[in-house]
């Protein structure tokens, strides 16, 4: 028996230095990453003991219509809705008489039921996302009542109050040299000259679906960008974002911020004042940030699909790490437990000045799971999710405000 485990022990030696000797994976070959520097986590540990957002309640299941994960929230001007975009390359909204969800909307000419629809039982299959679509921010213009679209896959679009396929304005075009392909984000200034809509590019390199390939790489070829509606054209304002996300115009539309997901960060662009066209940190975060979104204080709630864990700074200093695993091809269940762990949830409010005033938690993800999106509503906060098929909705009271 121990001659039998020494020539076994011996055959999986000689495999292994094989293996190694002939880099069969080319593991060898470095692929190019960007060196990632993230500042000390923002609010260590546990930043909301009561983990309120596990008492969130479940609402407006997509399960009847196979739809998943509503990424971003809006409402009309009539206070109709809520709308989203899901995977399937549909953006919806909620019946009138509020008892379904309803198709509103689209941004790919080849979306077809027989073609993108899920079936039943069926997870999504994201090689089906560049021809069916992918609907991410949704913006109404507040004069013209059009919806406005940024989807992943087919650029910056536009739909009128009857829906239908969308217009697209922006997708793929070159400017400044780089191919505006990844559009992830936007929010608008209708009360300025002509109305402006400014958006976010997450990548000129990578496509939605190779997300996790993104923070891998932690290379900065986002940015954020502006559409003048009247002229249509479109100018950069800030290269070298990391994986630019989410944004929000401020109450006083003085300036943007604009989430930096693999530098775990918001920044603040200045339109008016005199910073107006330079950038800066807005606010460190303990988490991945998504979408930041304004609330009725003239504050901003910002979704953090996943927490700044030990295992993703370890990997934000091991660029050589994250070259072979770049090479490796891991599953993305896999590659997202690695790094992230099991899906939770947590979102935080940040004030004008940059400073956290309240933070929410679900730890162990019972009813939020990677929440990409917080619209504040009525005294309830309405939690999005990039990977759920419904909505999590929260009784909110802010803190120092009294119940009596």
């Amino acid at each position: 028996m121990a001659a039998l485990r020494a020539a076994l022990l011996g055959v999986l030696v000689a495999a292994i230095a094989s293996f190694v000797y002939n880099d069969p994976l080319a593991l060898r070959q470095p692929v190019d990453v960007s060196p990632v520097l993230l500042p000390p986590l923002a609010v260590p540990g546990a930043s909301d003991p009561s983990n309120r957002l596990a008492s969130a309640e479940i609402k407006y299941k997509l399960y009847e219509h196979q739809g998943i994960g509503p990424e971003s929230l809006a409402m009309d001007a009539n206070g109709s809705g809520p709308y989203s975009g899901l995977v399937d390359g549909r953006v919806v909204r909620r019946s009138a008489d509020n008892s379904q969800w309803e198709p509103f909307a689209h941004t790919s000419p080849n979306r077809t039921p027989q073609l993108c629809d899920i079936p039943p039982k069926s997870q999504p299959d994201p090689s089906k996302e560049p021809l069916c679509g992918r609907p991410l921010g949704l913006r109404f213009h507040p004069v013209t009542g059009e919806l406005y679209i940024a989807d992943a896959y087919y650029g910056l679009n536009r739909v009128g109050l009857n829906g239908g396929q969308a217009e697209q304005l922006v997708g793929g075009k070159l400017v400044d040299g780089e191919k505006l392909s990844f559009i992830n984000d936007l929010d608008m200034d209708a009360e300025d000259e002509n109305g402006t809509v400014y958006f976010t590019v997450s990548s000129t390199k990578y496509e939605m679906r190779n997300f996790l390939s993104m923070i891998l790489d932690g290379g900065a070829d986002g940015g954020l960008y502006k559409y003048d509606i009247a002229t249509r054209e479109v100018t950069r304002l800030v290269p070298g974002v990391a994986f630019a996300n989410g944004l929000a115009l401020s109450q006083d539309r003085s300036f943007l911020v604009y989430c930096e997901t693999i530098r775990a960060r918001c920044n603040r662009y200045w339109l008016k004042g005199s910073k107006a066209g330079s950038h800066e940190v807005f606010v460190d975060l303990p988490g991945v940030p998504d979408n930041p979104r304004l609330n009725p204080r003239g504050r901003f709630w910002i979704a953090m699909p996943a927490y700044r864990t030990s295992a993703y700074d370890f990997l934000a200093r091991a660029p050589r790490l994250r070259s072979i695993l770049l090479r490796l091809h891991l599953h993305p269940l896999l590659l997202y437990a690695g790094i992230f762990g099991l899906p939770n949830g947590m979102i935080a409010e940040v004030d004008a000045a940059g400073q956290i005033t309240d933070i929410l938690e679900d730890r162990a993800g019972k009813r939020v799971k990677a929440p990409s999106d917080v619209m504040e509503r009525g005294g309830k906060l309405w939690i999005a999710s990039l990977i759920v098929p419904n909505l999590a909705v929260l009784d909110y009271v802010p803190p120092g405000t009294s119940t009596a």
